[in-house]
């Protein structure tokens, strides 16, 4: 009742403004957030998994059947406390279990770094990049010089938890946490002196500086402390009433606000001699205020509303327009640009000055998962995600549904890559025919109450289908465009049709219709809540209930419980074949012999999939919580047999090899790369040999490569456009730092446009120039600082010269290249 109640307080209340009054010295310390108060016990979701960042096999040697990879989100699915940005594109978020993510996109794509702990880290911080901190708890303080890509651990002397730091120049810097933590450095974090402050051992929640003098810290019992001197003295001053505060901004010389327990918001117009104070009892903490300018700013915390201030914080007013719980941290890198992190895996950005945000990263708990083929698909929370690139990226789906808050849609089922259904709330059932562009409401008719959600469709052709709703069992023979009730009293989960007559439903009974679904005979089961069902002919199948699995081999008549298969939760089935199967849920069992034996793969696979869906009998796709995607490639069901596939490095080129030992129905090789083994991309297309048993030896070379690690993979294609993917191999081109080198251009000769590709294994100036043939100077084409070791192009243009030799001469301190150029109009 309680949680309702505050809701509908803040639907009453929105647009409501509060104007800083003065307080009513409450102090009811223990309603303070509990996690401030023993932040160790930041609790991990029970769904929380350490992603695999790889291709990674499974047992090979108990099951051997594939390979799994994470499409989604490919970073560690928890809480993250701390985000800081350089640009309005370079940036970090770190949080739980020693977590950082970076980003050099804008929040466009994001991958893991390494830190080296596992503690929580709560705050980051930079002045321009060239040195990053982080730290959390215990005093976990690590540096990074390299733009986040690796940490060193500090030891500063701290053991209590720090929450927030902040850079004033390169130099200077505060850390601030519990138990007295007020460290500073100046030599730009490398070292940090413990500063003396008159809060003693009371946490030091925040800090805000406006310059190297002048700063503020917040503390609990509403206690703020000034210095006017960087640090060597303080001023101790009450704000408000004993109710603590966890974050503070000075906005100027004398604007200064502060919130914190119980939406308590403090402001100051002189400097902080004297505050006023709001506090709006119903919600929890503020936990973070950041400002995009002098005037406007914005509050987040674990409360459901965030808030804005239009005038330097001395009022706020609350906004709702979605819920926002678990908001830890935000920062603006600009006017308009910012990001926002928190629980679950929240990472929102805006670019419109915070007023609308939206997820760089998917964290929806999915619920469904279905694939047309082994590109198009879609994925299921309350909202509809699409892929049509084999799970890499996702675009959401426009559904004409209302707004989203409660489970709305329950079920998606494709019977193509055009033609789909959605089943929902209040008995209804959308259908799609153009892949999810566009969504139609079908018709259904003699449903005795339409309260029920639709929660299982089964179609066997494109015409004739059936759904599950409550206990109204429906049926479609126009593919769709109209549904009607066959019975309204069979409380049914889910629906399975073996062909036009025969079908079966399992919830408070297990149900079997042999005139497709007119009538229903019904069989008693062990439990008396069946969730989902699986027959692989009309004698044998299994259904699931909380934790057990339960077989029949008579057609539903009797039904035994499975041993030692437990502990997935409710359980939904995957099958790929009638062979092959898995059960997922809080664990993974799978089986390769119809269900002979299931095997426990929670190991090897992660726990937490909540749903399979194969769109052929090797590749399947499987999701979880918190945006969890991952496929599966069945690698003993390889069309061609690859005996050899090895890379071999020459100086910047890689060339691949490999050997089939037959083929069949073989249309060729997608020949791909990636530098982080996440993401490939195409590089070239090699013609096979359609079907033969000869051995055939392939090779490809990828040229002029910079220095890294380099990831390569085959996607063999049969003609009927089915494929599948090679096992993966990595090399790495090293650094030559006797590298000086000016490759032909090309094409050669040219009219009127070339490319001139160049590189040095030395970090300085290149001038690249472009000369006649009498050694006069025509063009420079390049002036600037390489990096060592990668390679550069840049295009001259000939347009405008006279047909003849040219030369272009590459220059890096007293080294010199020159090549001949021929322009041939």
């Amino acid at each position: 009742m309680k949680k309702v109640y505050l809701l509908c307080l803040g639907i009453l209340l929105i647009g409501t403004t509060i104007t800083a009054q003065e307080g009513n010295n409450s102090t009811d310390d223990e309603k303070r957030n509990y996690r401030r108060i023993d932040p160790n016990n930041l609790p991990l979701k029970i769904d929380y998994q350490q992603p695999k960042e790889q291709v990674f096999p499974l047992d090979q040697i108990s099951n051997g059947t594939g390979v799994w990879t994470e499409l989604n989100p490919n970073v560690r699915r928890t809480d993250y406390l701390g985000v800081s940005f350089i640009n309005q594109d370079i940036g970090w978020a770190v949080g739980a279990e020693g977590s950082i993510i970076k980003t050099t996109d804008g929040g466009l794509n994001w991958r893991s770094i390494n830190s080296g702990v596992s503690v929580v880290l709560k705050t980051l911080g930079s002045f321009n990049g060239n040195i990053i901190i982080t730290a959390g708890d215990f005093g976990t303080v690590l540096l990074s010089a390299d733009l986040g890509e690796t940490w060193q651990q500090l030891n500063i002397g701290a053991t209590s938890n720090f929450w927030n730091i902040q850079f004033i120049t390169e130099d200077i810097a505060w850390l601030v946490g519990e138990g007295g933590n007020c460290y500073r450095t100046t030599d730009g974090g490398y070292n940090w002196d413990l500063i003396t402050t008159p809060l003693g051992s009371l946490p030091h929640w925040d800090v805000s500086f406006i310059d190297s003098n002048t700063g503020y810290i917040c503390s609990d019992l509403g206690k703020v402390i000034k210095t006017t001197d960087g640090g060597n003295d303080w001023n101790l001053m009450q704000a408000g009433d004993n109710n603590a505060l966890y974050t503070i901004v000075a906005v100027d010389s004398v604007n200064v606000t502060a919130a914190g327990q119980l939406v308590k918001f403090v402001y100051s117009s002189d400097g902080g001699q004297t505050w006023s104070q709001s506090l709006l009892q119903q919600d929890p903490p503020i936990n973070k205020i950041a400002f995009i300018n002098d005037s406007i700013g914005y509050a987040v915390g674990n409360a459901t509303d965030d808030y804005k201030t239009t005038n330097k914080g001395r009022n706020w007013t609350f906004i709702y327009p979605n819920p926002r719980l678990g908001e830890w941290n935000l920062t603006f890198s600009n006017g308009t640009v910012g990001y926002n992190v928190g629980e679950d895996l929240k990472v929102k950005k805006t670019t419109d000055a915070g007023e609308n945000w939206f997820k760089t990263i998917i964290n929806e708990n999915f619920k469904e998962v279905w694939f047309a083929n082994e590109q198009i698909g879609w994925v299921l929370h309350n909202s509809i995600y699409k892929t049509t690139d084999g799970g890499f990226n996702w675009n959401t789906i426009d559904f004409p549904f209302p707004p989203i808050g409660i489970p709305i849609i329950e079920v998606i089922y494709f019977l193509d890559s055009l033609n789909g259904f959605a089943g929902k709330w209040n008995t209804e059932i959308f259908k799609t025919t153009d892949g999810g562009d566009s969504w139609l409401q079908t018709n259904i008719s003699g449903v005795s109450y339409t309260v029920p959600a639709v929660r299982d469709i089964c179609f066997i052709n494109n015409n004739l289908g059936w759904a599950t709703a409550g206990s109204a069992i429906l049926k479609t023979t126009d593919s769709g465009i109209n549904w009607y009730a066959l019975t309204n009293s069979i409380p049914s989960r889910s629906i399975q049709f073996i062909d036009s007559l025969i079908g079966f439903t399992i919830g408070v009974n297990f149900n079997k219709t042999t005139d497709g679904g007119n009538s229903w005979e019904y069989f008693s089961i062990p439990q008396s809540d069946g969730r989902s069902l699986y027959l692989l002919n009309e004698l044998r199948g299994w259904f699931t209930d909380l934790n057990k699995l339960y077989e029949t081999t008579d057609g539903g008549i009797n039904w035994t419980l499975v041993n030692n298969v437990t502990g997935f939760g409710f359980g939904d089935f995957g099958w790929l074949s009638k062979a092959h199967g898995f059960i997922t849920g809080s664990k993974i069992y799978e089986t390769i012999d119809s269900g002979k034996n299931w095997i426990d793969i929670s190991d090897l696979v992660g726990n937490g999939l909540t749903k399979f869906h194969a769109p052929s009998t090797y590749q399947g796709y499987g999701v979880g919580n918190l945006g969890l995607v991952l496929s599966y490639i069945d690698t003993t069901i390889i069309p061609v047999e690859l005996s050899v596939f090895k890379a071999l490095v020459n100086s910047n080129n890689i060339q691949l090899a490999w050997q089939t030992a037959s083929e069949l129905n073989n249309s060729g090789f997608i020949i791909e790369r990636s530098t982080d083994n996440k993401s490939f991309v195409k590089l070239a297309f090699i013609d096979g040999n359609g079907t033969t048993t000869n051995t055939t030896n392939y090779e490809y070379i990828d040229k002029n490569l910079s220095p890294g690690k380099y990831y390569y993979r085959l996607k063999q294609i049969d003609f009927n456009g089915s494929f599948t993917y090679s096992k993966i191999v990595m090399v790495e081109v090293e650094l030559n730092p006797d590298l000086f080198e000016l490759l032909q251009n090309y094409p050669n000769p040219f009219n009127p446009i070339t490319n001139i590709i160049f590189a040095s294994g030395h970090k300085g100036i290149i001038t690249v120039s472009v000369y006649n043939s009498l050694g006069e100077l025509v063009t420079i084409l390049f002036n600037e600082l390489v990096e060592p070791g990668k390679y550069y192009e840049v295009i001259f243009n000939g347009s405008n010269l006279a047909s003849g030799t040219y030369l272009v001469k590459m220059q890096q301190s007293d080294r010199i290249k020159v090549n001949k150029m021929i322009l041939l109009k």
